[in-house]
């Protein structure tokens, strides 16, 4: 009997747990788009780096009204256009 209720239960768990994750809708669009904080969060640099990226061209956002956003594939480019070596002092 407590077989049965710790299954119960970890079954119960663990569909909370798979229903809860992002990535859990198998229907969901991909993303197409990126805010500058969006943006920010999945390359790993601060809102400010990407803010003088967009002031000096070298990334090109889309407008909604005043809000900028990022193209998957215009964010790809940039990264692109990464150098691939460290800079040397």
């Amino acid at each position: 009997m407590a077989d049965d209720i710790e299954t119960i239960i970890r079954r119960v768990v663990r569909e909370e747990l798979d229903r809860s994750r992002p990535d859990a809708d198998p229907q969901a669009e991909p993303k197409r788009a990126y805010t500058v904080q969006g943006m920010s969060k999945a390359y790993e640099v601060s809102v400010s780096y990407l803010r003088n990226e967009i002031a000096i061209g070298k990334l090109r956002p889309k407008y909604l009204g005043r809000k900028p956003l990022i193209g998957i594939e215009a964010a790809d480019r940039w990264f692109a256009a990464l150098p691939s070596d460290r800079p040397t002092a």
